[in-house]
């Protein structure tokens, strides 16, 4: 991959990650702000001027094959006289920023969002990784859909 160069599904990614919806713009950050707080997450930024919000949750990263795996390198590369700094994943942080603009009408707005997740390994390092799943983009406009259906004032 070179720099600045986007990756080959870019167009893909761009697509699950944005949809439409039928309100004004103020009424989708309002809801995409209410659910990413029903999906547990904090909001940490938020502008209804520039139509962004952004919000984090941390959670156990720990998978115990991963641990087990790092143990066996460790006692393995100990018995060698070898130094190891072996670790495995202990917490992620889990980051999405939401984009909201007018759709060119009144009672049209688009919204993306996009999920990224930083992991911090036991021996301290750190690794991030942006997050392209279409299933849980799905989930989360969907979700978002029925918080917009059951706002004041929806048009279903």
């Amino acid at each position: 991959m070179k720099i600045g160069q986007p990756a080959p599904d870019a167009a893909a990614i761009r697509t699950a990650e944005t949809h439409q919806f039928a309100v004004d713009e103020a009424t989708l950050l309002s809801e995409a702000t209410q659910t990413l707080q029903d999906l547990g997450f904090n909001v940490t930024e938020s502008s209804s001027e520039f139509g962004v919000v952004t919000g984090r949750k941390s959670r156990d990263a720990t998978e115990a094959g991963q641990v087990a795996g790092a143990v066996l390198l460790t006692v393995a590369t100990a018995l060698l006289g070898a130094p190891t700094n072996v670790g495995w994943d202990k917490e992620q942080e889990i980051r999405v920023t939401i984009v909201t603009l007018n759709g060119g009408s009144p009672a049209a707005a688009t919204a993306r969002v996009s999920f990224e997740r930083v992991v911090t390994k036991s021996n301290g390092l750190r690794w991030h990784e942006r997050l392209t799943d279409q299933a849980m983009m799905q989930e989360f406009f969907t979700k978002l859909n029925a918080g917009l259906a059951s706002a004041p004032g929806a048009r279903t």
